[in-house]
């Protein structure tokens, strides 16, 4: 190797290293997460969801925005709560699979307000040549307890879902929560398929 060329062997070996020591440096000033991966989303829930199914669909609280726009909305980790002084109505789209049958709506929350009042969850189908939406069912909390739990209803006012002619959405009516003690965590619809198998004949060998 001639002499030119160990030159630039030897830059660009010390280029390499101040690189080096200088990420490592910018990477020590600014400090290392020490957050695992979720655990910002980490958070109490119910130790064993109620059995249900065989399908489900879920929907965060995130998704929940007010009716009216006046309303106010704030959310505690990724539950929903009402800051406001006055009650509230949320409501959230679904996306709920055609021609399936549903078995039970759920909804997680936690309740551990000393008031006496109780955040209501309901599943609504909406016509589409309609301006008003239909009641399917209607879950509550009640009592105050410390910690997510969850409440279910298994009677469904016209279970099957039809997208041709309707939409459906879930509605949660929230108490003024301040407190952050009265909170919606997210809510599931069970569903199933109504299907008959054709019966199996064997012929003659």
């Amino acid at each position: 190797m001639s002499s030119t060329n160990r030159r630039w062997a030897a830059l660009v070996v010390i280029a390499f290293l101040c690189v080096t020591v200088l990420a490592w440096q910018a990477q020590t000033a600014m400090g290392e997460s020490t957050a695992t991966p979720g655990s910002l989303l980490q958070i109490p829930v119910t130790p064993t969801p109620p059995a249900g199914g065989p399908g489900f669909y879920s929907q965060s609280a995130v998704a929940f925005k007010p009716l009216d726009p006046a309303s106010q909305w704030a959310y505690r980790s990724n539950s929903l709560y009402n800051p406001g002084p006055e009650p509230a109505i949320y409501a959230a789209p679904l996306s709920l699979p055609h021609g399936a049958t549903i078995q039970k709506f759920v909804a997680f929350f936690e309740d551990n307000s000393a008031e006496n009042v109780d955040l209501e969850v309901a599943l609504l189908r909406c016509p589409y040549n309609m301006t008003w939406c239909h009641t399917m069912a209607v879950v509550s909390s009640s009592g105050s307890d410390i910690g997510y739990r969850s409440a279910e209803s298994t009677s469904i006012s016209t279970p099957v879902i039809d997208n041709q002619a309707n939409w459906y959405v879930s509605q949660a009516t929230l108490p003024s929560s301040p407190a952050q003690d009265l909170v919606l965590m997210s809510i599931r619809v069970d569903y199933g398929y109504n299907i008959t198998l054709p019966t199996v004949s064997r012929g003659n060998q």
